[in-house]
């Protein structure tokens, strides 16, 4: 396996998996995020194109691919790691990736690293599946956070989800935003998701809050999953700031009703903007969840360095929120000896 990369306008050459792949000219961006930026008729049917970025302090959740692909750093700073060899990673690397090894990336800068992947054969994606739902219900659950019963307006169940899942929005303003299932991945008859109205929202919170009522039709994207709990994990660690409880709660009804052990640590600000705290303590799990105040007292606020203090094989992490609270968690943890690949997160946008 073998990569050469020359400058801007003169030829690129990648190898992988003994496979030479004719170099790409013209790709063509437009905006960020978890997206297709070329289509197969351009690439002749060769190459599928996306591109897709980690957050400052964040890691992508260790995985494995079933294609040979690319990543080209456009952005940022930070490394890639291969069947656990690390190497750094600025714009202009090229990181070739065999089928079948797991890898992961991590940002050690402070401005989200972006990166083309390129894969070859093409990975295609269902992009015309999408699903019809209806708002059942939408009820306040803390200050400034609404959740939103999604059904089947025929009463059909829906497809099936895994803790982690989101979907994709398509709001009344015409903007698409992506919100995790916070509902137990068992239940089929409905999808929950709630979101926080922000103050500098883009659009999406505040086309939510604003425009979507009960009894408002929606069209949603099929469950995906990039934030998966690993089936492996021994001990499952839960750690949610603000709206970031979302995925981490359908990760502890899962956990909880397939008897796997785990801990759940939530923080807020107060109790009025902790949303689904009631919920949480009226769980079967409720002994196994921690809430911490930012306006309580000293003795109840949340002590990574306690909670982190032991990086036990098989122990897993995950952590939802913004994106400080991220890194505060990552920092703490690698202090103390964790591994990246004991480590997941997710961010969340507006």
């Amino acid at each position: 396996m073998e990569h050469a990369t020359t400058l801007a306008r003169r030829q690129t050459s990648w190898h992988v998996d003994d496979v030479a792949w004719t170099p790409l000219t013209g790709l063509f961006i437009t905006g960020s995020g978890y997206k297709s930026v070329t289509d197969l008729d351009y690439t002749g049917g060769a190459y599928s194109i996306e591109l897709t970025k980690v957050g400052p302090g964040g890691s992508s959740p260790t995985h494995v691919e079933p294609h040979s692909h690319l990543f080209y750093i456009l952005s940022g700073w930070g490394e890639v790691t291969i069947e656990g060899e690390a190497h750094e990673v600025r714009p202009g690397s090229v990181s070739p990736i065999s089928a079948g090894q797991r890898h992961s990336f991590r940002n050690l800068g402070a401005d989200s690293l972006e990166m083309l992947v390129v894969y070859h054969p093409p990975r295609i994606r269902n992009t015309s599946a999408a699903l019809d739902v209806t708002v059942a219900r939408r009820q306040f659950e803390a200050e400034g956070v609404c959740s939103f019963e999604l059904v089947d307006p025929s009463g059909r169940s829906l497809p099936k989800f895994s803790a982690g899942a989101h979907i994709d929005v398509s709001l009344p303003n015409g903007l698409v935003r992506h919100y995790s299932l916070c509902n137990s991945p068992s239940e089929r008859r409905r999808y929950i998701i709630a979101v926080l109205k922000t103050p500098h929202s883009a659009g999406g919170s505040q086309a939510m809050h604003d425009h979507v009522l009960e009894r408002t039709s929606l069209r949603i994207s099929l469950p995906k999953n990039h934030f998966p709990l690993m089936p492996s994990a021994e001990l499952s660690i839960l750690l949610a700031g603000g709206i970031g409880i979302t995925p981490i709660l359908a990760m502890a009804e899962q956990l909880s009703e397939q008897g796997r052990p785990f801990r759940l640590h939530y923080c807020a600000h107060s109790k009025q903007r902790m949303a689904f705290w009631r919920r949480i303590m009226a769980s079967p799990y409720s002994a196994q969840a921690q809430l911490h105040f930012d306006d309580g007292p000293s003795h109840q606020k949340l002590d990574l360095a306690a909670v982190l203090s032991e990086p036990r094989i098989g122990t897993h992490v995950y952590v939802c929120g913004p994106s400080g609270f991220i890194e505060s968690v990552f920092n703490t943890a690698r202090n103390n000896g964790w591994n990246n690949e004991q480590l997941h997160c997710e961010f969340f946008s507006n």
